[in-house]
């Protein structure tokens, strides 16, 4: 149409030119300068700019999809929907937040510590990074009475505060080894619970931080705890990775720390080990109502160590299967 137009102005500029007549000259060139400036004014076409989508990577073997976003209605047999598998593409509503559970695309909702980005060699055909469920003991809500524990120093210290700072420094440490690590981030996740997600994302480990505690203040040292070899939940097998693991983690946080090691001790009277299905210990990283103990646990450098000794007897024991 612009085209048209134009060809009929200059049609009658030729003609203008041929005749003499500047007035229609004038006319049209104003005219035409009418129609630039009535262009000009036109409000531009903003077009719609589409949501960036939000999407991540399954990081576990197996992760469920759960019907609610609270720990104690996922914990009913009829909260979980379905699942997905490592490398399975999610979208999802929002950017992982630092919550439990991310909102995916439907309204269901997953392990916010399971999805994230491949490794950057990915891909799909390579193999799937080792995962290791770290729980960070003394968690839930309910073990008030371990929560808070009368140290040597005659201060309160925050238990599960200490154990979750040292789980942070070991899930770093973990994944600068190539390794998937999932802790529990919130006071209502208790050490069953991280005992069943292991199981359901088929985890290759899990291990348990905790401290010690006695009445007798020279008590000191590092105690590492697995099932018994008569566990009726636990077959043999289950029970030889049982001790290989804990033994692996007692010899290299021992050597890291220069604690006293007190020995491999089996038991059954933790539910976590009970209904772990995966290879699980507990370790009590020392004694906080020791003096000497606690003020090196409770220095950050240290802290560094004593991940650094649990982290390295993960890998051993990873190795020697």
């Amino acid at each position: 149409m612009k085209k048209g137009i134009n060809i009929i102005i200059y049609s009658v500029l030729a003609l203008a030119v041929i005749f003499g007549n500047i007035s229609i000259i004038k006319f049209i060139i104003n005219d035409k300068e009418i129609m630039s400036m009535a262009e000009a004014t036109k409000e531009p076409v903003i077009m719609p700019t589409e949501t960036p989508e939000i999407s991540y990577h399954v990081l576990v073997n197996e992760l469920p999809v759960f019907k609610y976003n609270t720990v104690s209605e996922n914990k009913t047999k009829d909260a979980i929907m379905g699942k997905y598998f490592y490398g399975d593409k999610i979208k999802t509503k929002s950017q992982k937040d630092g919550q439990i559970y991310t909102q995916t695309e439907d309204g269901c909702y997953v392990w916010s510590s399971c999805i994230g980005n491949l490794p950057e060699d990915n891909s799909l055909n390579s193999q799937r990074p080792k995962v290791i469920v770290i729980d960070a003991g003394n968690q839930e809500t309910g073990a008030k009475q371990a929560a808070w524990a009368e140290t040597a120093t005659n201060s309160s210290v925050q238990e599960n505060s200490l154990n979750f700072k040292i789980a942070q420094k070991i899930k770093e440490k973990l994944e600068e080894n190539g390794y998937i690590a999932i802790i529990n981030t919130d006071i209502n996740i208790n050490s069953e619970y991280m005992a069943g997600l292991a199981n359901q994302i088929k985890a290759d480990a899990m291990v348990s931080i905790c401290f010690g505690s006695a009445a007798r203040k020279k008590r000191n040292g590092t105690t590492v705890y697995c099932s018994t070899r008569n566990n009726q939940n636990i077959k043999k097998k289950k029970y030889l990775r049982n001790k290989l693991l804990a033994k692996n983690i007692l010899e290299a946080y021992t050597k890291e720390t220069g604690f006293n090691g007190r020995g491999v001790k089996e038991s059954d009277n933790y539910p976590s080990i009970n209904c772990c299905k995966i290879p699980m210990a507990i370790i009590e990283m020392g004694y906080i109502t020791n003096k000497r103990d606690y003020n090196k646990m409770n220095n950050s450098g240290f802290q560094d160590k004593m991940a650094e000794g649990i982290v390295n007897g993960i890998k051993r024991y990873l190795i020697s299967l």
